[in-house]
């Protein structure tokens, strides 16, 4: 599925690369890189499938290792290409890096003790294929609908207060998400392999341990981006972005709801609960596109924040409900607090 989906894809990135660089930069400048990223997709496809076996199979250690390679390959590399091509040369470094990182990933793959090329010569199996697609419909939803709902948030932000507040929204939207990835990324490497394998009556404990790990670790890093907050604005950026200093605290708030809704929904999903995973989805970036619109009217660029942090807020409640009544007994909660 994986090479048949890459292959598809890479024609289209290597044929319409022309189209694709008008529609999204204005301009042709950039058909190479997206010639580039059409040839290097499978490799890029495989990486993720590698990681994610990793992962599964339990071997942090490996992962772990090939993360921080990989952090630092992309610095090294992006450094040196901006430094000689400008913003051409950020694009290139970002496919090599995954061309590199693919390399290192195969390599653990293979001389992991489980591996065997015979893997590659079973039969194509429907039933773990419609699964797949499944899995696969939830990934595109995450990918496509945050992007879709941030483009028609930023184009509002600028019809209604300009297009300096839009650069400070997606700065603040920037050090918010490092913030989420931050978190998630630490806890979706234990959580989402031990759901995935235990039982229903053993579920209820590993979530609600996670859980208080979860709430705790978000509270004290949120905590402290606030507090140093005008020190971050200056490592990121520079003085010029401190009219974004109003933005956090509002941002962070709705941070933390959004994590906590991330470990619910995680398990919502991976309990087979698909349909309402989407569905809470769809809902939640309808309501993020309605409020902001409403929230920038009233309140100016610092809606936004008000905005995100309501709709997580209720999201929050949503996947609560939803949690109560598809997975957790009602009189199992009491024994957790």
């Amino acid at each position: 599925m994986s090479i048949t989906l890459s292959l598809i894809f890479s024609i289209l990135l290597l044929f319409l690369a022309k189209s694709i660089s008008k529609f999204l930069f204005n301009n042709y400048d950039f058909i190479l890189p997206i010639r580039l990223l059409g040839l290097l997709i499978p490799l890029i496809v495989f990486n993720g499938i590698f990681l994610t076996i990793l992962n599964g199979r339990g071997q942090i250690k490996q992962y772990t290792l090939i993360n921080i390679a990989g952090s630092i390959i992309n610095f090294c590399t992006l450094f040196i290409f901006i430094f000689f091509f400008s913003l051409t040369g950020a694009m290139l470094s970002v496919i090599l890096v995954q061309f590199i990182i693919s390399a290192i990933s195969l390599f653990f793959i293979i001389k992991s003790h489980w591996f065997s090329f015979e893997y590659f010569l079973k039969p194509f199996r429907n039933s773990i294929a419609k699964k797949l697609i499944y899995f696969s419909l939830v990934f595109l939803a995450q990918q496509t609908i945050p992007q879709f709902t941030n483009l028609i948030i930023q184009n509002s932000i600028i019809e209604l207060t300009g297009l300096e507040s839009a650069g400070l929204w997606r700065s603040i939207l920037k050090i918010s998400d490092g913030f989420i990835t931050a978190i998630i990324g630490l806890f979706s490497l234990y959580y989402l392999p031990k759901i995935s394998s235990v039982k229903k009556e053993e579920l209820i404990d590993v979530f609600f341990e996670f859980l208080k790990w979860l709430v705790f670790v978000s509270i004290i890093l949120g905590s402290l981006i606030l507090v140093f907050r005008f020190q971050i604005i200056v490592f990121l950026f520079n003085e010029k972005f401190y009219n974004m200093e109003p933005l956090f605290l509002w941002q962070i708030f709705g941070s933390c709801f959004k994590i906590v809704g991330w470990l619910i929904s995680s398990t919502l999903l991976y309990k087979n609960h698909l349909f309402v995973f989407l569905i809470t989805e769809i809902i939640c970036f309808c309501a993020l596109i309605f409020l902001s619109n409403m929230f920038i009217k009233y309140y100016g660029l610092i809606g936004t924040t008000y905005s995100y942090a309501v709709t997580y807020f209720l999201n929050l409640l949503l996947m609560v409900y939803f949690f109560r009544n598809l997975i957790l007994k009602p009189s199992s909660i009491k024994n957790h607090f």
